[in-house]
C-alpha cells in the first residue's frame, strides 16, 4: 500500500490589522494569519506571529515604511510592509535643526500648505508648509504675493516662549499674533503682526484699543523692514505727524 502524500500550500491570509504607526507606537502583530491549504476545500488558519523571523524598524523620516516584517513558515517567506503616520523627524547635523515630515494614507508624505495636528499634541491644529519632497519649511515665505512666517523656534524669534505657551511650535504658521523676528541686515529685532490667514500686515493696525503702524512698502520714514512696527519715533503719514512709543502705540491717533 502506497503512503498517502499530503501536500499543502501556504499563503498570507490576513494582517497585521494595524498598518500605520505614529513614531512612538510599537509594532502590533494582531490579525497576522497564515492559511495552510491542503486541497479539496480543506485548510487551516493559524496565527502568524510565532513565525515572524524579523522586524526591521525604519527610523529614517524620509522613507514612508515604518516596520518591515518577515514571516517564514517552513520554506515559504512573506514580506510585509507597514507605514509611517503623522510626524517623523531626522536630526540634521549640517543645520543643527530637525527635519520634519508628515505622513498619511499608507506612508505618503504631505506636500504644500496643510492644517495638521501639531507635533506638540493631537488636540492642537496648526498650518504648516512642506516642499515637494515633504520637508517642513520654516521662516519667511511668499504666498499669493504676500508674506507669511513659519516659526523658527530659536533665538531668531524674540518672543518664542510666549508663542510656545499659545500652542505654536516649530514650523507652524504665525496667525493672529505678534512675532518678534531678528533681522540679519541691521542685526535688530522687529515686531510684526500676522492676520487670521497668516499674512503679514502693513499700515494701520487697531488692536485691543490701541493703534499701531506697520511699515508699508516704500515707506521711507522708518528704516526697518516692510511690515515692521514703528517704535520710538514721530513720522508723517498721509500728511499728518504721529508719534509712537517704545511699545509701538500711537500716542496721537
Amino acid at each position: 500500500m502506497k503512503p498517502i502524500v499530503i501536500t499543502k500550500t501556504v499563503s498570507l491570509y490576513s494582517g497585521p490589522t494595524k498598518t500605520e504607526y505614529k513614531n512612538t507606537e510599537a509594532v502590533d502583530y494582531t490579525g497576522l494569519k497564515l492559511k495552510l491549504d491542503y486541497g479539496d476545500g480543506i485548510y487551516k488558519i493559524i496565527d502568524g506571529e510565532p513565525y515572524v523571523t524579523s522586524c526591521i524598524e525604519n527610523d529614517d523620516a524620509t522613507n514612508g515604511i515604518r516596520y518591515e516584517i518577515t514571516v517564514k513558515y517552513e520554506n515559504d517567506i512573506f514580506e510585509i510592509d507597514t507605514y509611517k503616520l503623522s510626524w517623523y523627524f531626522n536630526e540634521n547635523s549640517s543645520t543643527d535643526m530637525v527635519d520634519w515630515y508628515y505622513y498619511e494614507n499608507n506612508g505618503q508624505k504631505v506636500t504644500g500648505e496643510r492644517e495638521l495636528e501639531s507635533s506638540m499634541g493631537s488636540q492642537i491644529k496648526r498650518w504648516y508648509l512642506f516642499d515637494n519632497n515633504g520637508l517642513m519649511q520654516r521662516g519667511w515665505k511668499t504666498i499669493n504675493s504676500k508674506y507669511k512666517y513659519y516659526l523658527i523656534i530659536d533665538s531668531t524669534v524674540g518672543n518664542r516662549d510666549e508663542l510656545l505657551s499659545k500652542g505654536f511650535n516649530d514650523g507652524s504658521l504665525a496667525t493672529n499674533t505678534w512675532v518678534q523676528i531678528y533681522n540679519t541686515g541691521d542685526q535688530r529685532y522687529y515686531w510684526y503682526h500676522f492676520d487670521a490667514d497668516g499674512y503679514m500686515q502693513t499700515g494701520w493696525l487697531y488692536l485691543n484699543g490701541y493703534y499701531y503702524y506697520l511699515k508699508p512698502l516704500n515707506f521711507s520714514e522708518w528704516s526697518g523692514p516692510e511690515g515692521s512696527m514703528i517704535v520710538n519715533k514721530t513720522v508723517t503719514i498721509d500728511g499728518k505727524k504721529y508719534t509712537f512709543d517704545e511699545g509701538g502705540v500711537c500716542l496721537n491717533p
